[in-house]
């Protein structure tokens, strides 16, 4: 009696507890293990390579760092690149706590980006989407707030070298033919492809 949300239809209550438990789960994680995650990347790391490629010197813009931890990736665009307005969301207000100012942060879910429609020229998304269950919902999510002539790029690690790094319980790798066809069904042009990543050489473990 009363209530005003979804008058008309029952919520599935199960579900809901379940993905509100899960996320909460994540949240703790990262909130209480803030200290073991790093919070700079070599110039000459092949993720920000992967992403740097398609920007420019003299352009203009907005960037956004989707789950960005501790805003390693976005701190050295800002740097390197500082005509552009760079934004990171992330989860966790422990990692938010290391994120210079010359960055803009928000804290927000994947599955909520706190922005509106059509906001960014760029988004990118390394090692963050691994760690939620809802991945179409997540993907919607970062067109969503992505310009029509926009460029995404998702850098994550491939389910063929699962057993290579140690995981957590609610961590999830991806192959290159499934990330392809999940980003195709919008109609977007996607092309996968191995990248190097710290001090190694594309091996495999990491895609883009």
């Amino acid at each position: 009696p009363g209530r005003t949300y979804f008058p008309d239809a029952e919520i599935s209550w199960v579900n809901k507890f379940f993905l509100d438990a899960v996320h909460l789960k994540i949240k703790s994680f990262f909130n209480h293990h803030a200290d073991i995650f790093p919070k700079d990347v070599s110039a000459d790391d092949g993720r920000l390579k992967a992403i740097t490629v398609h920007l420019q010197h003299s352009g203009k813009g907005k960037i956004l760092d989707a789950g960005c931890g501790k805003g390693r990736f976005a701190k050295s665009i800002k740097e390197f690149y500082p005509f552009y307005e760079v934004h990171g969301v992330d989860i966790s207000e422990e990692l938010l706590k290391d994120i210079p100012e010359s960055v803009i942060k928000k804290t927000g879910s994947l599955l909520n980006i706190p922005y509106p429609d059509e906001t960014f020229d760029r988004v990118f998304c390394v090692e963050a989407l691994a760690h939620t269950l809802r991945i179409e919902k997540v993907l919607k999510e970062l067109v969503r707030v992505l310009k029509s002539d926009g460029i995404l790029i998702i850098i994550d690690k491939n389910s063929e070298k699962i057993g290579r790094l140690e995981m957590t319980d609610f961590e999830q790798w991806f192959d290159k033919q499934e990330m392809a066809r999940r980003l195709s069904k919008g109609g977007h042009t996607v092309e996968v492809k191995e990248i190097n990543y710290d001090r190694y050489q594309a091996d495999g473990l990491f895609l883009c």
